[in-house]
């Protein structure tokens, strides 16, 4: 199980710039591969940075009622300008100059690779927002019972 506030923090700390603020809410630790969780910040915070103006970027819990259902990055930047989000995740695309064009791509297999989506949309405050979701439903916040046999 992975504390997926410590893991996007651990991220933070590599690519993070001093310009931008992060901000972590408290997420239940999911399943989840560590080293290539933090790849995935990585790779967000990177594609944020690189391709936005924001000064603010927020890792919250996504829910479903009352369970935990994933996370979400979001950022207060510009959003999407030339890609729709579906093109986002195709290697080679890129909004402005720099990059290779990878960088959403690989979030995107390693997504894939824990059996979860991802889905971009626009944030609240305009920017841009990708949601992680389990293909199969996380349930964190069932109470077990003893079964008295």
């Amino acid at each position: 199980m992975v504390d997926i506030q410590s893991v996007a923090e651990d991220a933070w700390r590599l690519v993070g710039d001093d310009a931008v603020t992060l901000h972590t809410a408290s997420i239940e630790r999911i399943p989840a591969n560590r080293s290539l969780l933090q790849t995935v910040f990585e790779k967000l915070f990177e594609n944020t940075l690189a391709h936005t103006t924001a000064s603010r970027i927020n890792v919250g819990p996504c829910y479903r009622g009352d369970y935990l259902d994933g996370f979400y990055v979001a950022d207060d930047g510009k959003g999407f300008d030339t890609a729709t989000p579906e093109e986002l995740f195709e290697i080679g695309t890129k909004e402005g100059s720099g990059g290779a064009g990878i960088g959403l791509a690989i979030v995107c297999e390693i997504v894939r690779c824990h059996d979860w989506s991802i889905t971009a949309t626009e944030s609240d405050e305009d920017g841009a927002r990708f949601e992680i979701r389990p293909k199969r439903y996380l349930c964190t916040n069932i109470a077990y019972q003893p079964v008295n046999g």
